[in-house]
């Protein structure tokens, strides 16, 4: 289970967290915990925040102006929401255009939005997302500022108007830190790209 930034379990906080009775009873050689893995950890129904009424993220609200007629959907599973293309879209080999996804969104302050393919996209249609991943930021909120899929089409190709194409989720701004420039790392080589193998 993905755990929230902001989850607090009821369990981490009444004594019978597994890591805490694993530090108290260090004689019975106890596994360590993550607490995204923890038998414990429900979700918002475990999270004390919630249990108070007191959360914050559960509150946050994205504005949405449409621009066509595909509206978007909140999902039950997952945590990435699709977008859709708003008109037949066909292109030719090598071809790249700036598909409307047929939304402005005004992003909760301290937010960006990732947009990336579905996983679907390149075989069904071909095409790739010519910059990899977009990156929208909480700047780029106005009416117009319309979101777009920048689509480069490996083989002629037709996409039909309301395909999910893409897909989006929020993640918080980057936290500020200083750059300090060193002679020395003083930390063991991992040797290089792909040392961990290929198996």
């Amino acid at each position: 289970m993905a755990t929230c930034k902001n989850y607090v379990g009821v369990t981490c906080v009444n004594g019978n967290c597994p890591n805490a009775i694993r530090y108290q009873y260090p004689e019975y050689d106890l596994d360590k915990v993550l607490c995204e893995e923890c038998w414990h950890n429900e979700g918002c129904k475990d999270c004390i925040f919630n249990y108070y009424g007191i959360c914050e993220v559960q509150g946050m609200t994205i504005k949405v102006k449409y621009h066509g007629k595909y509206k978007i959907q909140k999902i039950k599973q997952g945590d990435w929401i699709d977008l859709r293309t708003q008109e037949d879209i066909e292109l030719k080999k090598m071809e790249f255009k700036l598909i409307s996804l047929g939304v402005s969104i005004e992003l909760p302050e301290g937010y960006e939005a990732l947009v990336v393919p579905r996983s679907s996209t390149f075989k069904n249609f071909g095409v790739i997302q010519a910059n990899s991943i977009g990156i929208i930021d909480e700047s780029y909120k106005g009416d117009n500022d319309i979101w777009y899929f920048p689509a480069l089409a490996l083989h002629h190709t037709f996409i039909p108007k309301g395909t999910r194409i893409c897909q989006f989720r929020l993640i918080e701004h980057q936290p500020c830190f200083d750059i300090e420039e060193v002679k020395e790392l003083k930390n063991k080589n991992r040797g290089g790209i792909g040392s961990t193998g290929t198996k």
